[in-house]
């Protein structure tokens, strides 16, 4: 039996191609919340003022206040069909690819902050260029909350969801 090695940068540039538009991939995160029973989402872009025309977006932030993940969840949430889970017949999410697909579409970073209320805030993250660099799919399961992570947090309560797009791709600029 053949068993090719799967060229995952290329997988992950067509994952990432899927058309999603920045409302397009904030209303997935947003059904998501959803479907975590949250009763709060908040959105906040952080946009550097350019002075012209066209301002950019620095960065996306979808927060919620719903039954979060513990670290195990969080990973499964960000692995690729996210093998795991299981979707409701009335969820956008059917195949496991969204919050990476809507993503990765956005930003070459993807930052996941959760908690279940029975453990403490664990973060996840995947970032494009390690990929790239790696040539292999990781989730930095292990990185460390910073202040802008603590504010978000503060902001939620003892258990929810975080999902911070940073390094913004201009794509759709």
């Amino acid at each position: 039996m053949f068993q090719p090695d799967t060229p995952i940068v290329r997988v992950l540039e067509a994952v990432r191609s899927l058309g999603y538009t920045p409302a397009t991939a904030i209303m997935d995160f947003v059904d998501n919340s959803i479907e975590a029973k949250a009763t709060k989402v908040n959105i906040d872009l952080q946009v550097k003022r350019s002075g012209t025309r066209r301002d950019q977006i620095v960065s996306i932030t979808i927060s919620d206040d719903g039954i979060g993940m513990d670290r195990d969840g969080l990973i499964n949430a960000l692995t690729l069909g996210s093998p795991k889970s299981t979707y409701s017949t009335r969820s956008l999410s059917k195949f496991g690819f969204g919050l990476k697909s809507a993503g990765l579409s956005q930003a070459d970073c993807v930052e996941v902050i959760s908690c279940d209320g029975s453990d403490s805030w664990k973060k996840c993250v995947l970032d494009w260029n390690i990929l790239v660099q790696k040539g292999q799919y990781i989730i930095d399961d292990n990185a460390q909350l910073t202040q802008e992570d603590s504010v978000a947090i503060d902001n939620i309560g003892s258990h929810g969801t975080i999902v911070r797009l940073s390094k913004v791709r201009q794509v759709n600029a």
